[in-house]
């Protein structure tokens, strides 16, 4: 069984493996031990693991018996919660080292480090991302401006958030694209809407071509669309690209609009 070691572990980012130790010249353990004994690594794709030195129990009491415990990988939640800790603050204490970004670009969330207090006495100083740990909101990269992105922390059903700021530049588009049968061709459409106060140049790109829309002026909508010549295509996106001018200054845009697989046959 492999685990991955928690944030702030004493040996760093990596992992523990737990094996049986029932082959000649085993690393850790005797041969034939039949008990769990740890390994560390890394890199999983090494397949380089360090057996960790323990003591291990004296079983004499219990010759002739397989021997196994058991082993559960718990998230900081679930430790939390198994403690019967609730949350008293979460705390960003570092926030990302990127903080501004293009409009389309994804959030980055390298460098972020998110703390959390129990009512127990206990702090996690590095809470991990994902299932178990935090989780974010609140970024749009198709909006520019200032955006708060909340970060979220739950324990036993309590939620406690924190927060960053982050800066969009470049125009704001809104961007779509669907498909429809043109008699039994398929054909791809791209629609943008300027929510600017100024017009943006816009070009589309896809598997089917590039095509220009030219300037789309202030809350204006314009569409285009990509003759694919197939009567069926699998689902795809169309990359529209964009720029003006924002307060004297040159800005651009990337925005990626899905389309569904269609058949026309």
């Amino acid at each position: 069984m492999v685990v991955k070691a928690n944030p702030g572990d004493v040996r760093g980012k990596g992992y523990y493996l737990w094996a049986d130790q029932k082959w000649a010249g085993a690393p850790a353990g005797n041969y034939m031990e039949e008990q769990l004994s740890p390994y560390w690594s890394k890199d999983l794709a090494s397949g380089e693991w360090t057996p960790i030195t323990w003591q291990t129990p004296d079983y004499n009491l219990a010759l002739g018996v397989i021997r196994h415990g058991n082993v559960f990988a718990l998230t900081q939640a679930e430790h939390a919660a198994l403690r019967g800790a609730d949350l008293s603050s979460v705390s960003v204490k570092t926030p990302p080292a990127k903080t501004t970004y293009t409009v389309g670009e994804s959030l980055d969330l390298s460098s972020l480090v998110v703390t959390a207090d129990y009512t127990d006495g206990m702090k996690d100083e590095v809470l991990a991302e994902g299932y178990g740990g935090y989780s974010v909101s609140g970024y749009d990269p198709a909006t520019s401006g200032r955006q708060t992105v909340t970060v979220s922390y739950t324990v036993a059903g309590g939620t406690m958030t924190a927060s960053f700021q982050v800066d969009v530049e470049g125009p704001s588009l809104e961007v779509s694209a669907d498909t429809r049968c043109v008699g039994e061709k398929v054909m791809v459409t791209v629609r943008v809407t300027n929510n600017e106060a100024v017009h943006v140049k816009v070009s589309a790109e896809s598997a089917y071509g590039t095509t220009p829309f030219g300037s789309v002026p202030p809350g204006n909508r314009k569409s285009r669309s990509f003759p694919t010549s197939a009567e069926s295509v699998p689902a795809g996106k169309v990359t529209v690209k964009a720029s003006t001018t924002l307060d004297g200054k040159p800005v651009t845009a990337s925005l990626d609009a899905q389309y569904a697989a269609r058949s026309c046959a």
